[in-house]
């Protein structure tokens, strides 16, 4: 199914990887509704946007990893910018796998704000969209959620299970006309990956937006960013479990 992307929503809106489709959509007159924590990094970008020729910007701050906000925050929504067609979410939490294996009580965030959370407003933006029959999702998970790795599988199953989540609720929207797309990024440089040492592997936001544009246009089903994480993550998994659980990854 084609989708015009004309009116979106954007929860998280000021992380790289929407940063970077946010220009994408510009240049199409796409009217937007930024959802973030603070005000400061929404409001500059509302006025980015709005140099660009994006003709209406709305900006919403609200603690996303807090499930008692979003029903304050889906009526404003439904009030201020009712009929949008597409939703974007964003946001994550990348935890330090050695922190959360010290102390368990480190696992609880990232499993609130990449899991607990996303479905919240996934489930939300259901409800919505299936009044007006017609609308796409995406959501950005992971690589990680693919196979199960020692160095990051806090975070890698929080992403999986997101990935689960969104496959179930793509089979029960079909049928209003709505599509599920899962966003799977590799190795992207980020703030989130700030911290780590970057190798061939790395893409940027900038390189692999356009993907991610037309997998919205298109409401493809899953798609990897960059596209040959696909073939990497169907080699992983044909490497013997007792030889991969060795492999330093």
């Amino acid at each position: 199914m084609k989708h015009s992307l004309k009116k979106v929503v954007i929860f998280g809106a000021y992380s790289d990887i929407a940063k970077a489709l946010l220009w994408k959509l510009c240049e199409d007159q796409t009217e937007f509704l930024l959802v973030g924590r603070h005000q400061k990094p929404l409001d500059d970008l509302s006025n980015a946007l709005q140099k660009r020729g994006a003709p209406l910007v709305i900006t919403k701050t609200c603690d996303l990893s807090n499930i008692q906000e979003h029903q304050t925050l889906f009526d404003f929504i439904e009030t201020q910018f009712y009929g949008y067609d597409t939703a974007f979410i964003a946001y994550g939490n990348l935890p330090d796998q050695h922190q959360c294996e010290n102390n368990p009580e480190h696992v609880l965030e990232p499993l609130l704000t990449n899991y607990v959370s996303a479905c919240s407003i996934l489930l939300f933006l259901a409800k919505n969209m299936c009044i007006r029959k017609h609308g796409v999702i995406g959501v950005i998970t992971s690589v990680a959620g693919d196979l199960g790795r020692k160095t990051n599988y806090v975070y890698g199953s929080s992403k999986g299970g997101l990935s689960i989540f969104l496959e179930g609720l793509r089979s029960r929207l079909v049928q209003y006309n709505i599509d599920i797309v899962d966003i799977r990024p590799g190795f992207v440089d980020t703030q989130m990956t700030s911290q780590f040492s970057k190798g061939f592997l790395y893409s940027t936001p900038q390189a692999i937006a356009p993907r991610i544009f037309s997998a919205l246009k298109q409401g493809r089903a899953v798609v990897y960013v960059p596209f040959y994480w696909k073939w990497i993550l169907l080699a992983l998994k044909c490497v013997p479990r007792g030889l991969l659980s060795r492999l330093p990854i």
